[in-house]
């Protein structure tokens, strides 16, 4: 019985590997580094290399006039007061945290935080 268990989990473990996807999280095609106003002008949404997620909210953050600013996004596409604090973001950082998606079943994932500096 022991030794069915320990095969089991086993099983599991190599299944739940194999069920894993590498999902990359990009805006304007990149997932992180350096990224120009102009990219971040024409992207219009944060996209997924996969269809079975559909990223369903973030936050963008960065310094405003010497202020931490989040702004909270109900949905995959970015609006007009982010545009409006990206193109003058230049030579700083900007942050798309806690970004959360759903599922082709309905299940909530969170998909983490991705990071650029701006240059113009």
């Amino acid at each position: 019985m022991k030794k069915i268990i320990i095969v089991f989990a086993y099983l599991l473990f190599v299944l739940n590997g194999f069920c894993q996807q590498n999902i990359k999280i990009m805006v304007a095609g990149k997932s992180s580094g350096i990224i120009t106003i102009k990219e971040l002008n024409e992207a219009k949404k944060i996209t997924l290399n996969t269809d079975t997620i559909k990223i369903i909210s973030f936050k963008l953050s960065c310094i405003v006039n010497g202020f931490f600013k989040t702004i909270e996004i109900n949905s995959d596409s970015l609006n007009a007061e982010c545009y409006n604090i990206l193109n003058n973001q230049a030579g700083k950082k900007i942050f798309f945290e806690d970004i959360e998606g759903v599922l082709n079943n309905g299940k909530q994932v969170y998909l983490g935080t991705i990071a650029f500096k701006v240059v113009p």
